[in-house]
């Protein structure tokens, strides 16, 4: 377990050393001791966005624009250098002087297929994770997209679309059951996280 855990580490801390993107978490060095791996990466003062829906707040759609414009910037530079996140949600997110950025890149993972194929993989949150991740059947970056779309629909209701108990009830529920928009939700968002998902 330690060696697998320790190459989690390694995966992430060279991927966020190679970015450099004003909407994604910036590593500035990595220290290894005999025991420890410290990360020193940039602060983001404004915390992630799951404590803010810890605290009951649901955000406008103003706000989940500007959240929306920042993470997707994040996500063209990560779609240019070839990496695929695989654990957007809102814990995931920080703001920092009023600009969003994408971090913990724990399961992040190069676009290069010629390694293991992803599907051998279950990683990442399973309410934010796409269908064919739950089922361990071979995905792509667009999986991303996924999360994205759940990760909208929460900030803007407070819930994520369909709890489950199960990782299998969830794909049960994907397939099975419409996604039920509040009224509050403009055409806009209903549009674009329906095509996210």
């Amino acid at each position: 377990q330690i060696p697998y855990v320790l190459n989690m580490i390694q995966q992430e801390t060279m991927i966020m050393s190679n970015l450099n993107h004003n909407n994604i978490v910036r590593v500035y060095d990595v220290l290894n001791t005999m025991n420890n791996v410290y990360v020193v990466q940039e602060f983001c003062e404004g915390s992630d966005l799951s404590i803010k829906l810890l605290e009951g707040k649901v955000f406008s759609e103003k706000e989940v624009l500007l959240i929306l414009k920042d993470i997707l910037s994040a996500l063209a530079e990560l779609k240019k250098v070839g990496v695929m996140h695989r654990d957007i949600k809102p814990a995931n997110i920080f703001l920092n002087k009023n600009e969003y950025k994408l971090g913990d890149f724990g399961f992040a993972r190069s676009l290069d297929y010629s390694n293991e194929p992803l599907e051998n993989f279950l990683v990442g949150t399973p309410l934010y994770m796409s269908p064919q991740c739950l089922q361990k059947i071979h995905y792509t970056e667009k999986a991303d997209m996924w999360a994205l779309g759940i990760t909208l629909f929460e900030l803007l209701t407070g819930n994520v679309p369909g709890p489950a108990e199960s990782p299998e009830d969830l794909v049960h529920d994907i397939y099975n059951k419409r996604i039920i928009f509040p009224k509050t939700v403009s055409k806009f968002f209903r549009n674009f996280i329906e095509k996210c998902l």
